[in-house]
């Protein structure tokens, strides 16, 4: 008798505001990619909801919020399908992601992308904690981009290819996309973006670009004016380094692209059934 593989858990973040279509989109065309488990997530801190009330009013207030937004969620959560379980807790918004994280010990984690000129200035701390804390993969939705529809879907690479993909979110991705994947790498003898005809295939084509201080601008620049939708870095510490010496700069690539972004796992992020 074959053992049965286990469900592939995502861990759906959201802040039910301007960014919770883009991230039910992305957490729609993930899970269905592969025998999921998806639990909708939201943390509220406590003083958003009471102010200066007593106990009893405190209490009260909190019980009429968790009414109306439970089932706000139980309303988007069925976007996702059957397999969706939704939770929101009230609590220290971290203390609780941290709490979510180790409980439901999910492989990739979904959250929204604040728009780039909006995260310069105030930061995201949400996203900096589950990098920090979650050792999977890490899929940060960008507004108003679409991932369902993969045929049509362009796939970028930093610092990877695709023969490293392969089991991946991003390998299941590419056998539904008629683009080739677009691989960004870094190669301090170049002068300027060029392609690397000698490394390009049918199924990949490969762009290097200069290496230095300023690579990261260079990056995000590149990768704004092309049709790439959802891009790839791989988190692995030897192969960010080719790129980046701090998570800062990939920080800031982050902040600086106007598309979605799939960080990998620290580890093997290998999926069944692909």
């Amino acid at each position: 008798m074959n053992k049965r593989e286990p469900k592939h858990k995502i861990l759906v973040l959201t802040d039910l505001k301007e960014t919770t279509e883009s991230v039910l989109n992305h957490a729609t065309g993930l899970a269905g990619l592969v025998d999921s488990e998806v639990l909708f997530f939201h943390v509220k801190k406590p003083s958003s909801i009471v102010g200066g009330e007593n106990q009893f009013s405190a209490m009260r207030s909190i019980n009429k919020d968790y009414m109306t937004t439970s089932k706000h969620i139980a309303d988007l959560a069925d976007h996702l399908g059957e397999s969706v379980n939704y939770n929101l807790v009230y609590g220290s918004v971290r203390g609780e992601l941290r709490k979510v994280i180790n409980d439901f010990k999910p492989d990739t984690v979904i959250l929204g992308k604040r728009k780039p000129k909006f995260a310069k200035i105030i930061g995201d701390g949400v996203t900096d904690f589950v990098l920090k804390k979650h050792d999977g993969a890490v899929v940060i939705a960008a507004e108003g981009k679409e991932l369902s529809q993969f045929p049509e879907l362009s796939l970028g690479a930093l610092n990877s290819s695709s023969d490293e993909l392969e089991g991946t979110f991003v390998s299941a991705i590419m056998k539904r996309s008629k683009k080739p994947l677009k691989v960004f790498k870094t190669d301090s003898g170049v002068d300027f973006p060029m392609e690397n005809k000698d490394s390009s295939t049918a199924n990949q084509v490969e762009f290097v670009f200069e290496g230095g201080t300023n690579i990261m601008d260079k990056i995000s620049k590149y990768l704004n004016k092309s049709s790439v939708n959802l891009l790839l870095v791989n988190r692995d510490k030897k192969r960010l380094s080719k790129t980046t010496k701090s998570t800062s700069s990939l920080r800031s690539l982050i902040n600086k692209i106007d598309m979605s972004v799939l960080i990998s796992g620290k580890g093997s992020e290998r999926l069944s059934g692909i």
